[in-house]
C-alpha cells in the first residue's frame, strides 16, 4: 500500500466497501431473523406482551427468576408513562438541544463520533505520510503498515464502545433521531478527510497534528460523559436530562 503504486490502494478501498456493504446486508438479514426486537422499542409501541415474553427469556438466560405477571404490569406502567408524555410533548430533534445536560451529552457523543470518523479515515488516507513520525524509520514501508494498522485498530475498537454508550445514552423517546444526527454529523469527517491529508502537501505533519489534536480532546471530554453500567437507562426525555446527574467525574464499574 504504501510501495508507490496507487492502483493497489485503490483497490483496498474498492475492496473493503465492497466487503462493508456485503457484509452489513448479510448480518442485518440474520439479525432480523435471529435476534429479538427491543424490549424498549416493543413497550414504546405498546406491544407488551411481546416485550414481556423477551424479558422472561433474558431473565432466564441469567439465571432470574420472576412472576410474569407481576412483569407485563410493570411493563405495562412504563409503557403508560411513555404513552403520557407523547400526549402532551412531540418528540423532535430539537429535544436534544433543548434540554441542558441532555444537550452536553449530546455534543460530546457527536464530538467523538467525528473524532472516530477523522482519525479512522485519515490514517487510511495519509498512510504514505507516515514516514513523517520521527519513531518510523523512513524507507521501511511495513513499519508505517503497522503503525497505521495499529491506529485504525484503535479506533475501531473506540467505535464499538461509542455505538453502545450512545444509545444507552440517548432516552427512548429520541434515540433514533439522536443515533441518526449523531451518524450524519460523524460522515461530515470521513468527507474532510482527503482535505485534511491534502495538507500534507505544506507539510507532512499537519495532518497528524490535526488528526491527534481532535483525537485527545474527544478522549478527554468523553470523560464528562456518565457511566451507564447496571444503571437504569433513560427511557423520557426527562429521565435523559436527569440521567448522570448525580454521578462524580471518572466514574467507572468494573
Amino acid at each position: 500500500m504504501v510501495c508507490g503504486d496507487s492502483h493497489y490502494t485503490n483497490l483496498a478501498l474498492t475492496l473493503t466497501n465492497i466487503g462493508s456493504a456485503v457484509g452489513t446486508f448479510i448480518y442485518g438479514v440474520l439479525g432480523d431473523e435471529f435476534l429479538p426486537e427491543s424490549p424498549r422499542w416493543l413497550v414504546s409501541r405498546e406491544r407488551f406482551t411481546e416485550a414481556t415474553d423477551i424479558l422472561m427469556r433474558i431473565a432466564k438466560a441469567n439465571g432470574k427468576t420472576i412472576d410474569r405477571e407481576t412483569l407485563l404490569a410493570k411493563v405495562k406502567i412504563l409503557g403508560d408513562r411513555i404513552q403520557k408524555e407523547k400526549e402532551t410533548v412531540s418528540n423532535s430533534p430539537m429535544d436534544l438541544i433543548r434540554y441542558p445536560y441532555l444537550r452536553k451529552k449530546f455534543l460530546i457523543v457527536t464530538y467523538c463520533w467525528v473524532a472516530n470518523d477523522l482519525a479512522y479515515y485519515g490514517l487510511q488516507y495519509n498512510l504514505p505520510n507516515l514516514d513523517v513520525v520521527a519513531v518510523i524509520p523512513d524507507g521501511i514501508p511495513n513499519v508505517a503498515v503497522v503503525c497505521s494498522v495499529i491506529g485504525k485498530f484503535g479506533s475501531t475498537s473506540s467505535f464499538m464502545a461509542i455505538y453502545q454508550q450512545s444509545s444507552e445514552l440517548y432516552p427512548t423517546a429520541v434515540r433514533s433521531i439522536g443515533m441518526g444526527i449523531t451518524g450524519a454529523v460523524g460522515c461530515v469527517a470521513v468527507v474532510l478527510a482527503p482535505y485534511i491529508v491534502y495538507l500534507a502537501n505544506y507539510a507532512k505533519y499537519i495532518p497528524f497534528l490535526i488528526i491527534g489534536l481532535v483525537a485527545v480532546t474527544a478522549s478527554m471530554s468523553a470523560t464528562l460523559l456518565p457511566e451507564t453500567l447496571d444503571e437504569i437507562l433513560p427511557q423520557t426525555i426527562q429521565d435523559g436530562e436527569t440521567f448522570g446527574r448525580d454521578q462524580r467525574y471518572l466514574m467507572c464499574k468494573w
